[in-house]
């Protein structure tokens, strides 16, 4: 209807995009960008000792995590099935620290124990404790993220997770590595380096006179180990430069 009201509103409804289109153009709007939840980008494993069948104490370094983990989140450790988690793991056995503090103003890069651990099969779940546990005043501090920022996951050798049976090359993947995910992440993300797993010898006792029995033990060999030699060396000085083993 050609009306003045219609008029009236027709108009005021052209200002009012006038002046919005205004404001944008002077940067008075800004556009929020959809926001993604981004996993780690980096994770490294060193496994101590490494020989296979071993107890091993593990850390994990995570970097490139884009979403700050708050106190009480949690970070889960999946190890592959050539791994042996036990069934409990006391929460003091499994350290965190992170280079950087998120929240308050905390100290970085101290050592605290996990808040509390829950298992599933061998997914280990790590809850996320105050990391500035000497601080009385600064109140909760978690872990942060951006460029720059890590934390490390450490498995002491009292959690008494086990390497696995047999030896395997560095940067261990699939059945024989492990994931991260955290509760501020989608997806899981697999270690992209880790420590070798190592085949071991003993022999006992390691020296005697002829007609000295010497038990031999090994791990960490395949099954099918067809030309696996033991060699008995006379001369300790020299190594002998044939045969596998």
């Amino acid at each position: 209807m050609n009306t003045k009201i219609g008029q009236s509103f027709g108009l005021a409804l052209l200002m009012a995009i006038a002046v919005i289109g205004t404001m944008f153009a002077l940067g008075m709007f800004s556009i929020k960008p959809a926001s993604a939840v981004m996993p780690a980008t980096g994770i490294s494993v060193v496994v101590t000792p490494a020989n296979a069948r071993d107890i091993g104490q593990y850390t994990i370094l995570v970097t490139g995590a884009s979403n700050t983990i708050d106190v009480g989140g949690t970070i889960t450790v999946t190890f592959g099935s050539k791994f042996t988690v036990p069934s409990s793991i006391a929460a003091s056995d499994v350290k965190l620290k992170t280079n950087v503090i998120s929240g308050n103003s905390g100290t970085a890069n101290q050592l605290v124990s996990s808040g509390g651990i829950t298992i599933s099969g061998r997914a280990v779940t790590i809850t996320v404790p105050d990391m500035d546990t000497a601080s009385t005043t600064n109140g909760d501090n978690g872990i942060s993220s951006g460029d720059g920022a890590s934390f490390t996951v450490t498995f002491l050798q009292a959690a008494g997770i086990q390497n696995p049976n047999q030896s395997q090359d560095a940067n261990g993947t699939g059945t024989g590595g492990l994931t991260v995910k955290t509760s501020a992440d989608t997806t899981a993300v697999a270690a992209y380096t880790m420590t070798a797993i190592t085949k071991k010898v003993t022999y006992s006792p390691t020296s005697g006179a002829r007609g000295t029995v010497v038990t031999v033990s090994g791990r960490g060999f395949a099954k099918d180990c067809s030309d696996c030699k033991i060699r008995f060396n006379p001369q300790n000085t020299v190594t002998p430069t044939t045969g596998n083993e």
